[in-house]
């Protein structure tokens, strides 16, 4: 959420830095939010099929070296693929967060949890905005990425030092008919708003890419209910 909001001061630095117009740079957010959606639903079967724990590891790593690379873009295209980097890694980092927390804390204790998790989502729109305001004033652009280093650094100590093992379900199987739908379904619906934010909500594109994206959404739903292992409990 914090990596999303953060990029709304800095998005006109980034057109500046790169010289681009706002049109092309605003795919720095929009890839991040179309790979992140894309990433979301395959988090669970990851976590199962590999473990929890080294999958949430593992997308510390790389959303922490995605961050690094992003700092040091030296064009737009760069960035937008480092961003991309960050959100299929992202996408998996926050529901496996979630599914740990199920896993170890009891049954009393989880709607605690549900308030503290839910804290940050209800920060970011104010602190990421103002952080990257005091970065970009004072140093530059890439400092917004530069900050996650340590923060991904002291989430791994944390993983490695205080994470408990959870078991990999070798038997664990995907379910082939969902992850073909939800690349789909998710990122056309979601750029499909976009659009519609960006042009009206009565532009032909964006009422297409929304079209085609909930009748994609639906029919993942409807597979959803009917396998056996779904890659989400509805």
């Amino acid at each position: 959420m914090m990596d999303t909001t953060i990029m709304n001061v800095t998005l006109p630095h980034i057109q500046t830095a790169f010289h681009q117009n706002l049109s092309n740079s605003q795919w720095v957010i929009t890839a991040y939010t179309l790979a992140m959606a894309t990433a979301i639903p395959f988090a669970g079967f990851l976590g199962d099929r590999f473990s929890d724990k080294r999958i949430f590891a593992l997308a510390i790593i790389f959303f922490t070296i995605a961050s690094l690379l992003a700092a040091n873009a030296h064009s737009l295209q760069s960035l937008i693929i480092w961003r991309i980097a960050q959100g299929l890694t992202g996408g998996v980092v926050a529901p496996i967060g979630i599914g740990m927390s199920f896993k170890v804390i009891p049954m009393e204790k989880r709607g605690s949890m549900m308030g503290i998790l839910g804290l940050p989502m209800l920060l970011a729109p104010t602190i990421g905005p103002a952080l990257s305001g005091f970065l970009v004033k004072d140093f530059n652009w890439s400092t917004v990425f530069l900050i996650n280093l340590p923060v991904g650094i002291l989430a791994l100590i944390f993983i490695l030092l205080f994470l408990p093992n959870f078991p990999a379900n070798k038997a664990s199987k995907i379910d082939l008919k969902g992850a073909l739908l939800s690349p789909f379904a998710f990122p056309i619906l979601i750029y499909g708003v976009h659009i519609g934010a960006d042009k009206g909500w009565s532009n032909p594109s964006a009422i297409a890419f929304m079209s085609v994206g909930l009748l994609m959404l639906l029919l993942f739903i409807l597979v959803e209910l009917r396998v056996e292992n779904p890659l989400l409990h509805l």
